[in-house]
């Protein structure tokens, strides 16, 4: 014991995939083709495992799950109202896609691991190859349904038909496959059933919007940089509207 908190850290050779891309993920779209699906996998292997066999079973509360998904998220959204200002910039459709997973909640869910932010941001991939290095920052994670890590990742998809205002995270971005391949591959990878994808699509728009509108509010408040909370804001607008979208296909 020393005391303290600490970790164990390993070092991994690669790098995080933001921005412009280097080498031959920049020049080779099947490169930047593998490293979607070398992501995806990467999910796809979180939820086989089961947290219980791993000594994680107690790694979060699951009772109630599913209702606590949508009730957790909204009374966060509701209390934003409290803070000055934030009222005239709130979106519309807070309420109307909250009701929206309320009526169509799934029946059932599959317990597994979440990562809880697994994007881009979070992965490391090697230089030499298009391959999956490591998943990194566990801060998030948790026990639920693993479906809703792939829905987080598809959250920073784009793909033509998207809303405007909100641009890859990537680039280039051309020789991406569509969120619809990417999902198929997580089905047949995981054997899983996908019929209620959409509903966690939602969700995870839901729930990123609610994370961002947080910092909209502190800086609102005077406790972050107000330029970068009004970038996040913006940023939770486009996921309302795709949000919005994934409600309005039948």
């Amino acid at each position: 014991m020393i005391g303290a908190p600490f970790s164990v850290l390993e070092k991994i050779e690669g790098f995080m995939p933001r921005g412009g891309l280097p080498g031959a993920y920049g020049t080779d779209p099947e490169w930047r083709r593998k490293l979607a699906f070398e992501l995806i996998g990467g999910a796809a292997s979180l939820a086989a495992v089961d947290p219980d066999a791993i000594g994680l079973g107690d790694l979060s509360r699951t009772d109630g799950w599913l209702d606590k998904q949508i009730s957790r998220y909204l009374t966060m959204l509701h209390g934003y109202r409290e803070t000055d200002g934030y009222t005239d910039a709130e979106s519309p459709l807070v309420d109307v896609v909250a009701a929206w997973l309320e009526d169509n909640r799934p029946k059932t869910w599959h317990r597994g691991i979440v990562h809880g932010d697994l994007q881009f941001a979070n992965v490391m991939f090697r230089h030499d190859a298009p391959e999956l290095a490591a998943i990194v920052d566990w801060e998030m994670a948790a026990v639920g349904d693993p479906l809703l890590d792939l829905a987080w990742i598809l959250t920073a998809w784009r793909e033509e038909g998207d809303p405007p205002g909100s641009d890859p995270q990537l680039k280039p971005w051309d020789g991406m496959p569509g969120r619809a391949e990417l999902v198929a591959h997580w089905a047949t990878l995981t054997g899983r059933d996908v019929s209620d994808f959409r509903w966690f699509q939602v969700l995870a728009c839901f729930r990123l919007a609610a994370l961002l509108e947080r910092s909209f509010v502190l800086a609102l408040k005077g406790r972050m940089n107000r330029a970068m909370g009004d970038g996040l804001h913006k940023y939770a607008g486009w996921l309302w509207a795709k949000a919005e979208q994934e409600i309005a296909r039948t």
